[in-house]
């Protein structure tokens, strides 16, 4: 029955599917309302439950038979994803500051390039376009981008700037399609401004149950933790969007919290904590080893 399948293509979630997907949109940071699973929160039944005293309001399965559900947050600034900080720097560093063309002469884009593996159009793009200054379509003057933990910077003369995951985004978005196939990306199914975050999925409860302690009193999980801490992270962002007033610090807040819920071993980033000080575990520390989930 498999032998017409000739490839699997993996590609990144866009922000349709993940809404798509989603059975909640994700309000608020609080887990529960006066010991009810609150509407709208990180343990809303929609999701799907770990408490035998619930059943899902989704699948109407109970504990056993439901698998969970999942839920989006919409995020009111886009937030680079930290796995693909560096792919983000060489995707830059290839098109243009200004139009996004390819920094490549179009006698060098032969027909051939699109016969490599996608890895590996990459890697010929990108050694072709280092010493481009200039842009070939648009004569613009291209700065010198710097990436430095997870921030990117852009040195035009002797101003140097931080550019933040918007501004990036609206670069990556310009990219046209014929671009994007000679870097391996392909816009249809796997835009390069996928890599940064407008939507953020949400993990049902099945992947961060919640334990009873001996006072019947409830233990949360890391991840969930964290994802209360996005969350209310997102919602002071966007009152401090509406005052325009300190928005820098809470989008590099709001970006720590998605970081160390990804991964909470990032060189150059300080670990996220639980109040005794013992380190949490993100997704990739879950993954990690023989003992990885």
């Amino acid at each position: 029955m498999y032998d017409d399948i000739e490839n699997i293509e993996f590609s990144l979630l866009c922000p349709d599917t993940i809404r798509a997907l989603s059975v909640v949109k994700i309000e608020h940071s609080d887990i529960y309302d006066k010991g009810v699973p609150k509407y709208n929160g990180l343990s809303d039944l929609r999701l799907g439950t770990t408490d035998r005293q619930y059943t899902c309001l989704t699948c109407k399965g109970n504990v056993i038979e439901c698998p969970g559900h999942w839920g989006h947050l919409e995020l009111c600034h886009p937030m680079f994803h930290p796995s693909f900080m560096k792919m983000i720097y060489r995707v830059l560093s290839n098109v243009c500051f200004r139009c996004s063309r390819l920094l490549v002469p179009e006698d060098k884009l032969n027909k051939r390039i699109l016969e490599f593996s996608n890895k590996r159009r990459f890697k010929y793009i990108s050694s072709i376009c280092k010493p481009k200054s200039s842009c070939v379509c648009c004569e613009f003057e291209q700065p010198k981008y710097t990436l430095d933990s997870f921030k990117i910077s852009v040195e035009f003369a002797e101003e140097k700037h931080t550019l933040n995951a918007k501004q990036v985004q609206r670069i990556l978005k310009k990219i046209n399609y014929e671009d994007c196939l000679y870097m391996g990306f392909d816009r249809n199914t796997n835009p390069p401004e996928n890599m940064i975050f407008t939507v953020f999925p949400i993990s049902p409860p099945q992947v961060r149950p919640s334990v009873t302690m001996d006072t019947s009193l409830k233990s949360q999980d890391d991840l969930t933790h964290k994802l209360s801490e996005i969350v209310r992270s997102n919602l002071n962002l966007e009152k401090a969007i509406e005052k325009d007033s300190g928005v820098s610090e809470y989008i590099n807040l709001l970006q720590f919290h998605i970081n160390s819920y990804i991964d909470n071993e990032l060189p150059g980033q300080p670990q996220a904590t639980q109040r005794t000080g013992r380190p949490i575990k993100g997704i990739n520390q879950r993954l990690k080893s023989k003992e990885g989930r």
